[in-house]
């Protein structure tokens, strides 16, 4: 099993973007767990590409534009408890693309929100959610 890089019980605010977690294609990051997590940011969410094993659980991410939270080209993601303060109609609150085993649950959409989670891309598999906690904004992709 791999080491986890944790995150926990962390509430920046005023950042312009929540956040870039980049890995290479040739080398993925892996292992990070955010944890009690909220972020307000000026502008953007939080954006993740080439990682692999990432987890957030009890995540706020709070933004004045676009999706509060991006994946691509991500293997082995859990968001649990995901949540937004701030939903932009025009946008997804998680904006998944070209992602592998996923799995989403307990997340919560806000008035106002259009779709929660997106999820498109030609190399995209294995998406699940507990339909249990599904908002009625839903699921697109």
């Amino acid at each position: 099993m791999a080491e986890t890089s944790p995150f926990a019980t962390f509430w920046p605010r005023g950042a312009t973007t929540a956040g870039f977690l980049l890995g290479l294609l040739e080398s993925p990051f892996s292992a990070v767990t955010f944890n009690n997590l909220r972020i307000w940011a000026q502008d953007e969410g939080l954006l993740c590409r080439y990682a692999k094993d990432v987890a957030f659980h009890d995540v706020q991410i709070d933004s004045k534009a676009g999706s509060a939270l991006v994946c691509r080209d991500v293997e082995g993601l859990e968001i649990d408890g995901f949540r937004t303060g701030a939903p932009h109609p025009d946008f997804p609150v998680v904006d998944l693309s070209d992602v592998k085993d996923v799995f989403l649950r307990g997340y919560q959409a806000p008035r106002g929100t259009t779709t929660f989670v997106s999820v498109r891309g030609d190399s995209t598999r294995n998406c699940n959610s507990d339909s249990r906690n599904r908002p009625s904004a839903g699921l697109r992709g």
